[in-house]
């Protein structure tokens, strides 16, 4: 019995040591080490507060300004695509209709596109700043851009605030729209506009850049599949077509004469609006193979080609020789002007009999290393262009439209 007690008593004493030791070793040693647990776990916090905060920035958008952008031309492709840097979310067969959307800064952008666009659709527009992307190349656009203003006019009143961004006439003759604009007591808040048509002003009135030819299918180049370090077996490229009594004419005399084995060539003699896969493909390849693109003046001279040679780092050589361009009302002492404003990597030419041959000579002597220096600056120029009209547009929504 007494043999039990004891043994009783033993196991009781060790319990309570274990116990002892417990509140030691939990005491002393974990608690030394809490702050650090806790200080970690807070900052495990934050960091959960801060991916909340992120989310909430993408997801709750009931603070942004909703402006819906509604393209009846090709160049609202490059605003969205390649400006606003918006997604392609909706696509039906035969692109009846596309739509996207981007949060941009305090803005949100809704894109809407294709023939199933109507101006009836008009009725059903969601947001109450609008922004209209057309066509006043000629008079037949012009024809059907004045039926979407005309139909914005009907509903105005629902509407606060109504924007245009609009291919130009390459002559400029852009003065059917200015009754619309506000300062003239229409109701368009701004205008950009492509080509350097004297009316613009910076104030109601803007420039746009051409951009590519979307119409066209032109890709959007992913610069990190461009090898840039490669050796161009090519100088130069001339992918165009040749109107009468133009500089083209010059121009592919002198190529055909003198620099067939360095120069990429080829040419049409009639306007195609449209691309098959195979001369699409040739023309890029063009642009790949060769170091210099050449850009004489056509109707106008500012041209796609300049900014699809840009997208692959081959320089536009462009003619400033306005003598070519007759009867126009574009601005021929403004003549490249969002390019030059900017510091465009371009070579310009005054007289392509006279220039060529040096620009060439020149570039034969230069080294690979160079050339490769030249590719990749031209290819950040050109994305810092794209952001610099980005915020210009930006710039003058918020002034227009907050």
């Amino acid at each position: 019995m007494l043999t039990l007690l004891r043994l009783t008593v033993t196991i009781i004493v060790i319990n309570l040591l274990l116990i002892l030791y417990t509140v030691y070793v939990f005491y002393y040693k974990f608690s030394a080490n809490f702050p650090t647990i806790a200080e970690s776990v807070q900052q495990n916090v934050q960091n959960i507060d801060i991916i909340d905060i992120k989310n909430n920035n993408v997801l709750n958008t009931s603070h942004l300004m909703t402006i819906e952008i509604w393209s009846k031309a090709a160049i609202g492709l490059y605003l969205w695509q390649h400006i606003l840097r918006g997604q392609i979310e909706t696509r039906t067969e035969n692109n009846a209709y596309i739509s996207g959307s981007v949060k941009v800064n305090e803005f949100k952008f809704k894109f809407r596109s294709g023939p199933l666009l109507i101006t009836e659709s008009l009725q059903h527009l969601s947001a109450q700043n609008l922004i209209l992307v057309l066509n006043g190349r000629d008079k037949d656009k012009i024809r059907f851009a004045t039926e979407w203003i005309e139909g914005v006019k009907i509903v105005k009143d629902k509407i606060a605030n109504i924007g245009i961004v609009m291919l130009g006439d390459e002559d400029c003759h852009n003065n059917w729209i200015k009754p619309y604009i506000e300062s003239n007591g229409g109701f368009i808040k701004f205008l950009f506009v492509v080509y350097d048509w004297k009316a613009i002003d910076n104030h109601d009135i803007y420039q746009w850049p051409l951009g590519l030819a979307t119409y066209r299918n032109f890709p959007n180049p992913d610069f990190n599949k461009i090898n840039f370090q490669a050796s161009r077996p090519y100088v130069c490229n001339f992918v165009a077509t040749i109107y009468p009594d133009s500089s083209r004419q010059e121009l592919i005399n002198i190529l055909n004469n003198k620099y067939r084995d360095i120069c990429i060539i080829k040419v049409r003699y009639e306007w195609q609006p449209k691309e098959t896969t195979d001369s699409l493909n040739y023309y890029v390849e063009a642009l790949r193979l060769s170091d210099l693109t050449l850009s004489p003046i056509g109707r106008n001279h500012e041209c796609y080609r300049i900014f699809e040679a840009l997208s692959f780092g081959s320089v536009p050589v462009v003619e400033e020789n306005m003598n070519h361009t007759k009867k126009t009302s574009c601005d021929k002492n403004e003549a490249y002007r969002l390019l030059k404003e900017a510091n465009a990597p371009l070579i310009y030419v005054s007289n392509w009999t006279q220039d060529l041959p040096n620009i060439l000579s020149n570039e034969l002597n230069l080294s690979l290393e160079y050339k490769i220096q030249r590719r990749l600056y031209i290819i950040k120029w050109y994305s810092k262009f794209k952001t610099l009209i980005k915020s210009q547009f930006l710039k003058v929504i918020n002034e227009k439209f907050v």
